[in-house]
């Protein structure tokens, strides 16, 4: 059985972050993370990126992206500057690696 995870660079300047969530036997998976001034939230629905999302908390401002309903979108990116902050969110599906057998 091929398993899959959803693997995300937060960015939330200066600092980075990755997270990697598994990717459910319903092939699905859900990322929602506070790191600094913002919340990261990401998608993954039928094994397809489905959306991304940074809101800059003390502000309420945000920034989304979905995908197609009808593409195998593996990755989304996003970015969002509120005066002089700025963060960025980078998620794509990864295949995890299966162990050799000999």
């Amino acid at each position: 059985m091929v398993e899959f995870f959803l693997a995300c660079v937060l960015w939330s300047k200066p600092h980075i972050e990755v997270i990697q969530v598994p990717v459910s036997e319903y092939a699905m998976a859900d990322l929602n993370h506070v790191f600094g001034h913002y919340r990261f939230e990401a998608t993954v629905v039928e094994e397809k990126m489905n959306s991304v999302k940074i809101t800059h908390l003390p502000t309420g401002a945000n920034s989304q992206a979905h995908a197609p309903h009808d593409y195998q979108q593996r990755s989304l990116s996003i970015r969002l500057e509120v005066k002089d902050d700025q963060a960025s969110l980078d998620c794509d599906i990864r295949q995890k690696p299966q162990e050799v057998i000999q």
